[in-house]
């Protein structure tokens, strides 16, 4: 439980670049989607989606598998894991650890121009 709850918050929870090298471009990006650039399914994501599974078979295991402890790990294990495939890259589920104006979603409309105001001709 320990490592799953660490992992999580590390890895999908806290947003943008430990230094200032990458000028903020990071900034709305957790840790795990900043790993290879956000390529999808590198040997580095598949070793990091095996971890808490295999945890989650030994925690079952060392626990003689009683049912309790069967949905606290593997729930835990499927909220580690579920954030790391690739359909879940940059998405904010309800919003929830979204980062206001990094994360909002881009509304165009045909009076719009690059995000501002069209200015009409006048006839």
């Amino acid at each position: 439980m320990a490592h799953g709850v660490t992992t999580f918050v590390m890895l999908h929870w806290i947003k943008g670049c430990p230094d200032d090298s990458t000028q903020g471009e990071y900034n709305g990006l957790t840790l795990f989607e900043q790993i290879d650039a956000g390529v999808p399914w590198t040997a580095t994501k598949k070793f990091l989606i095996l971890v808490p599974t295999l945890l989650c078979l030994i925690a079952c295991f060392t626990a003689s598998y009683k049912p309790f402890y069967i949905v606290v790990n593997c729930g835990i294990m499927l909220i580690c894991v579920i954030g790391k495939f690739p359909q879940m890259h940059r998405v904010r589920i309800f919003g929830i650890n979204s980062t206001p104006g990094i994360d909002n979603a881009v509304e165009y409309s045909p009076d719009t121009v690059n995000g501002k105001q069209a200015r009409k001709k006048r006839s």
